[in-house]
């Protein structure tokens, strides 16, 4: 029996991956049937990536989630 992952569980694991590693996990809890989380995942991924390149005018591959 499969147990569903939890919000927190997600972000705590997501804010310690790279960029690539984040958008492979986002897939991966697509298929394990985790869609909703998935989804907030790359919903976040994108609001950092947006949010990094108006600041700085570029991508970075890490992003630590208290010091940016």
């Amino acid at each position: 029996m499969e147990q569903a992952l939890g919000a927190d569980a997600v972000a705590d694991l997501a804010q310690k991956l790279g960029l690539n590693v984040n958008m492979v996990l986002c897939y991966s809890l697509a298929q394990c049937g985790q869609a909703a989380e998935a989804e907030r995942l790359a919903q976040d991924l994108v609001r950092v990536l947006a949010a990094d390149l108006r600041a700085s005018g570029a991508w970075h591959e890490c992003y630590h989630p208290d010091t940016g």
